[in-house]
């Protein structure tokens, strides 16, 4: 089980990251950015930084997690 500082500490950052893209889609409403552009760019951007903090040897396992995660949260899927 993560510990309480685990915990809050996601979930600032959770909210960091959060209010980060609300500005990023602001900013693209304005100069009439390409959003599904911009996710992939955002992926990919993610998966370096993670493969650069992590190692890639845990890559598969984590967006797989993530992935499965976000599937059952929002109904495509009710188990994995």
């Amino acid at each position: 089980m993560i510990c309480d500082n685990s915990e809050q500490a996601m979930s600032v950052e959770i909210e960091r990251a959060k209010s980060l893209l609300d500005e990023a889609m602001r900013q693209m409403s304005i100069d009439g950015g390409d959003l599904r552009f911009f996710s992939a760019a955002l992926l990919v951007a993610a998966t370096r930084l993670h493969i650069e903090l992590e190692g890639p040897e845990n890559l598969e396992r984590t967006i797989t997690k993530i992935g499965v995660r976000e599937l059952k949260r929002t109904g495509a899927v009710a188990t994995c």
